[in-house]
């Protein structure tokens, strides 16, 4: 009988210890969560923020200026559809943005947005954002060879020199540099000097060449056959030349846009390097 009492005093005493016996007297709150590490909590901080790559690991960007640069290729087949060009153009635009907004120093996104803003003759804001490049890079050449072309498209050649003139100081033996800054004096009026800076990037009769195509376009005839004349002395087998004075000899009318072909152009990535 002794013993029947004890086992039943043993399972009392177990079930009140599990919590089964109701207790008066029990505190039943909850208990509050473990504080998070203070590293942890800085992290559940982070997943809240607007910015998606707040937490996330350094992007690289290659594919997304991929994507950028088809769509102003594509831009660029679209000329007689203004509509298609300039959506492809504002895809482009946005990429770039897109870019410059978690990589805030990419130099060929900056390049890039700069030729769309161009390409919409958006004057004022590929000006900007060639001054923002500069700021970033001041001893890059092509940045402010680039930037030449900005006065360039809107015929300021003078700006156009100043610029590539900076970039010539930075790096004075780069042939690209040097032809700019020729084509620029040259329609600027300075056209000795301008002859002479193209003659130390192509040679002297490519110079005399150039200066005798951009008379052409401007139908000057007169002025394009003296030149002709110099670039055929210089390298009398040069076939361009002949075949542009066959042109002027038939007395063909220049072309419909002459402006067209006179100023800068953007060097491609691939000639930059």
């Amino acid at each position: 009988m002794d013993g029947r009492r004890y086992s039943y005093l043993a399972v009392a005493l177990a079930l009140g210890l599990s919590g089964c016996i109701p207790n008066q007297n029990k505190d039943t709150s909850l208990l509050a969560p473990p504080a998070l590490p203070a590293q942890r909590a800085s992290e559940s901080a982070e997943s809240t923020s607007f910015n998606p790559f707040a937490s996330a690991p350094k992007r690289e960007p290659n594919v997304e200026l991929s994507m950028a640069l088809l769509c102003e290729q594509s831009a660029e087949k679209f000329k007689d559809s203004p509509e298609q060009r300039f959506r492809q153009l504002d895809k482009a635009r946005k990429m770039y943005q897109e870019i410059l907004a978690y990589d805030a120093k990419n130099l060929k996104a900056f390049r890039g947005l700069a030729r769309v803003y161009v390409s919409q003759r958006d004057f004022t804001r590929a000006n900007a954002t060639m001054q923002k490049a500069s700021e970033f890079y001041p001893k890059n050449g092509q940045i402010y060879a680039d930037w030449a072309v900005v006065f360039s498209k809107q015929n300021d050649f003078n700006g156009s020199i100043q610029k590539l003139l900076k970039a010539h100081e930075i790096d004075p033996e780069n042939q690209e540099f040097m032809k700019a800054l020729g084509v620029s004096l040259v329609c600027a009026g300075q056209v000795d000097q301008g002859i002479d800076m193209f003659a130390r990037a192509r040679g002297r009769a490519a110079a005399q060449y150039f200066v005798a195509c951009l008379y052409y376009r401007t139908n000057q005839p007169d002025a394009a056959r003296r030149h002709l004349q110099l670039a055929l002395e210089t390298n009398p087998n040069f076939a361009d030349a002949r075949s542009l004075m066959v042109e002027l000899d038939r007395g063909r009318a220049a072309p419909a846009n002459p402006s067209a072909n006179v100023n800068l152009q953007f060097v491609s990535e691939e000639e930059s390097r």
